[in-house]
């Protein structure tokens, strides 16, 4: 019987999210007896809690987020922060995740506003975790690469917790959209969205730069969410680019590498790196002029 299809009755509806809460309690477990791989193996929680909100009726989505999380603390009891940390914003995640695919939300907006959702969760569970275990979780991830002494690492760190975020549900998407192939179900298509990516884009840079006037930690998380709307404006160059577009594109990476090259070092701080919104401008530009020269012909 293939695992990953449509429940109908309630016992296929209870019997699927009991096997996905026995996964999620086997990941959590794995997790508090190695601490040191619990970043990298609690990026499938949010998979197991996505495929329930997609293949179980709604209704019984309650019974397994409670059921679930009880099922991981009593396993993991000893390690109640960490239990708290990592498990409960990747559940959320994961069911906010397969819930907006239901809905038909385009799968670039699906991703973006479910990694948001698990940034801000990161980052709550990083001062209740915290508060309950009475240590800095921010110093104890960076500690984990050996960068806790760093005075830039505390800058990009929100980048990192949002690459994390879009990295849980990334990895989600692209086996579920595999999974619902098999089944006739195709991921969910951009559309009359499209165009509205480097839109998006653009705005986060804008946002960026100013940012880096306040709060350098600002200005890169919103670097974060600049290049990933920029990487699906690329994409929306395949599989037909005007050969105008591969103009703009050359000469816009020339221009960046020089940009780049000459005012990298004369920048103070940490803010070199964000000199990377330039490439990200003419990516953006490329895109939306490719769609306008393609509607035009």
């Amino acid at each position: 019987m293939k695992l990953f299809r449509e429940r109908v009755t309630p016992v296929e509806n209870i019997a699927f999210m009991a096997i996905m809460a026995a996964f999620v309690a086997i990941i959590s477990l794995i997790g508090a007896l190695l601490p040191l791989s619990s970043i990298f193996i609690m990026v499938l929680v949010p998979l197991a809690a996505s495929a329930v909100a997609l293949f179980c009726k709604a209704r019984y989505l309650p019974i397994f987020f409670l059921g679930c999380f009880g099922l991981a603390m009593a396993l993991s009891a000893w390690n109640f922060a960490g239990t708290v940390f990592y498990v409960l914003p990747s559940l959320l995640t994961g069911l906010c995740y397969g819930l907006l695919w239901k809905l038909k939300t385009p799968s670039s907006l699906n991703i973006f506003v479910t990694s948001l959702l698990g940034f801000l969760l990161f980052m709550f569970s990083l001062r209740l975790a915290g508060w309950m275990a009475g240590i800095d979780m921010q110093v104890f991830l960076l500690s984990l690469i050996k960068k806790e002494n760093s005075e830039s690492a505390p800058i990009v760190f929100p980048l990192f917790c949002f690459a994390y975020s879009v990295a849980q549900i990334g990895i989600a998407h692209i086996f579920l959209t595999y999974e619902l192939s098999h089944v006739g179900k195709r991921e969910n298509g951009e559309g009359k969205f499209r165009p509205f990516h480097p839109l998006i884009s653009v705005c986060f840079s804008i946002l960026s730069a100013i940012c880096v006037l306040f709060s350098l930690k600002t200005a890169y998380f919103f670097f974060g969410c600049a290049l990933f709307w920029a990487v699906f404006s690329l994409m929306s160059l395949h599989p037909k680019t005007h050969w105008a577009t591969w103009v703009v594109l050359g000469v816009g990476v020339f221009a960046s590498i020089l940009i780049f090259a000459a005012t990298f070092k004369k920048i103070e701080g940490y803010g070199g790196m964000l000199l990377l919104l330039v490439p990200i401008a003419f990516f953006d530009l490329s895109s939306f002029l490719n769609f306008l020269l393609l509607r035009k012909a």
